[in-house]
């Protein structure tokens, strides 16, 4: 019992790693460039990346679909938080032994609003206690905070489980 107690708070310490080296990623770009915006198409990557090769699924190309989209440091954070619930989600639960991986992320601008899409072809899981009305902050930690930071981009949400798990997120290009 003690083993698997030990185990799971290896996954914890590992789980909160990766939410800080994403934060850290946007300061490093700020004092990199001495900005305080971040281009995107450059940061998710970025974030992806480090996932993956975290959890051992370096082996997975993503496809990407990214528009020139650039936000303030506190948006880029909550974005990427965001990110790194459910990319850290596909390779513990959608990736497991499946044969063909494969990992989508969008960001695109349409009209003054950002699309932000992530999709994995995995079992799926049903996300129906996680929509932006009915969330059960009980259900996962991970999955509190993704609700938590969407609601910091005033974005609205949803989630979807046909031939995978897909995140869609809209939410103004300017803070509100």
């Amino acid at each position: 019992a003690s083993l698997g107690l030990s185990l799971v708070r290896i996954q914890a310490a590992e789980e909160n790693r990766l939410r800080i080296g994403a934060m850290s990623m946007i300061h490093n770009r700020i004092f990199d460039h001495d900005s305080q915006v971040v281009e995107l198409s450059q940061y998710i990557p970025d974030v992806v990346s480090g996932i993956l090769y975290a959890y051992g699924c370096q082996h997975i190309t993503p496809d990407y679909q990214l528009d020139h989209v650039r936000l303030d440091t506190s948006r880029t954070v909550s974005l990427g938080l965001i990110l790194t619930e459910l990319v850290t989600n596909a390779c513990k639960y959608a990736f497991a032994d499946h044969p063909d991986p494969t990992l989508a992320v969008t960001c695109r601008r349409s009209g003054g609003s950002v699309e932000f899409m992530v999709a994995d072809n995995g079992p799926g899981f049903d996300f129906s206690s996680v929509s932006d009305h009915s969330f059960d902050p009980s259900a996962s930690l991970g999955l509190s905070l993704v609700r938590i930071q969407a609601e910091q981009l005033y974005g609205q949400f949803a989630f979807s489980h046909q031939g995978g798990t897909t995140f869609t997120m809209i939410f103004k290009d300017q803070p509100a």
